[in-house]
């Protein structure tokens, strides 16, 4: 998965690994409420949500069809580290996010 291989610095067209935003909120070493370190929790639940898809079948419609359920839960999954990204690791970072909307003006 693309947003997995991106978050653990993995090249695109090869296995090789550089610096890469894991490696950076491993550095930071920012926990959850139970004590589960961020970037070890956002890699197992990338690792969850490609086991998911791969379980999926190739035809969405059928998928749907058939086991909607499995469906639901993959994107359940893949949900799961949007929220990390967007609170968790961007507070851990000290990022500041604007939502307002404008021209520049």
């Amino acid at each position: 998965m693309a947003a997995g291989k991106f978050f653990k610095g993995t090249s695109y067209s090869s296995a090789t690994t550089g610096e890469s935003l894991k490696s950076y909120l491993a550095f930071l070493g920012p926990e959850n409420a139970y004590g589960s370190l961020l970037a070890e929790l956002m890699d197992t639940q990338f690792a969850t949500a490609e086991a998911a898809i791969k379980g999926l079948s190739v035809n969405p419609h059928e998928q749907v069809s058939t086991d909607n359920n499995r469906m639901l839960s993959t994107f359940d999954a893949l949900q799961r580290n949007l929220t990390y990204m967007k609170t968790d690791m961007v507070s851990a970072m000290s990022i500041s996010i604007d939502y307002v909307d404008s021209d520049g003006k």
